[in-house]
């Protein structure tokens, strides 16, 4: 227990993890020492939160599940019974360090963090490429699919290689469907897609759309395209192929969604172009200006 670590706790659909694990895995490479994910609020109830299931492990990622012995080395942590036990025990006999808890202030980049040293417990979100985006290199590898593409993803895989292929990103299901989450979040409304397709359609020649979408018979219904477009709708139960190919595409029309951020993001194409809905969250006072790279375009 004497070895230094960060441990980061884990919210949110895969997107979120993903942004959790990066500004976690940065700082754990920074400081030489071990990464450990707290998976407990995913393991939980959720009360009043859509609910999400832990979904890096199907990706190649370097880290462990932080145990609960671990967990409560986090200096003022309301655990449980068993937490605080361990706490007062792991204090009185010196078995090791206590992690000190550095929870996320707002939405806007905290430099602080880049430069922590010693035992950490990560607490937010962390939604800027700020603040890892000197590890991406590491991040590519370890954001792969650890099983292969199914038969109908190989064939996608190969028209989204050969062609001018832009990513759509069609977020609805919670964004519509849980009235909390859509007070949040909202949607992004089909004028954005139209303008963005008019953008994209006058920067590349001959795109090819495919469409990625948690509803993909609304997207389908509702979404007009001046050029060849293909629905991706064989994945339902299988996000992570959704986002393996997403990556592949050569630009990317991203929703409000963490999912497609990194699908843009993790795409090797130099010349992508992506382009970004302007107002991330229904209140609009909150300050995303660190969200979105700058070499990509917000409308």
């Amino acid at each position: 227990m004497r070895n230094r670590m960060v441990i980061v706790k884990l919210m949110g659909g895969l997107g979120n993890q993903m942004f959790q694990y990066a500004a976690a895995r940065r700082l754990a490479w920074r400081n030489k020492c071990h990464l450990k994910l707290d998976l407990s609020f995913l393991e939980g109830k959720q009360y009043g939160n859509t609910k999400r299931y832990f979904g890096l492990d199907r990706l190649n990622i370097v880290a462990q599940k932080a145990s609960k012995f671990e967990v409560a080395l986090c200096a003022d942590r309301n655990g449980g019974i068993f937490e605080t036990v361990a706490l007062k025990t792991i204090k009185l006999l010196n078995l090791g360090p206590s992690l000190e808890v550095y929870t996320e202030r707002d939405f806007s980049f905290d430099p602080v963090v880049l430069e922590l040293s010693g035992n950490w417990y990560l607490q937010g979100y962390w939604q800027t490429e700020k603040y890892f985006f000197d590890i991406r290199g590491l991040l590519l590898d370890e954001f792969k699919m650890k099983s292969p593409l199914s038969d109908i993803g190989t064939v996608l895989s190969e028209q989204i290689i050969n062609t001018n292929s832009v990513s759509v990103h069609i977020r609805r299901g919670d964004y519509v469907n849980d009235s909390k989450t859509n007070e949040i979040h909202g949607i992004c409304e089909i004028s954005y897609y139209a303008k963005a397709c008019f953008i994209m359609e006058r920067t590349i020649k001959n795109p090819h759309y495919f469409v990625f979408s948690d509803d993909p018979e609304w997207a389908f219904d509702n979404l007009k395209f001046n050029y060849p477009v293909s629905f991706v709708n064989h994945n339902i139960d299988a996000p992570q192929e959704d986002f393996s190919l997403m990556k592949r595409c050569k630009h990317h029309i991203i929703a409000n969604s963490s999912f497609s951020w990194w699908g843009a993001w993790l795409s090797t194409n130099k010349d992508k172009i992506v382009i970004a809905p302007k107002q991330w969250f229904r209140d609009r006072t909150v300050n995303t200006a660190d969200l979105i790279p700058d070499t990509w375009q917000r409308i």
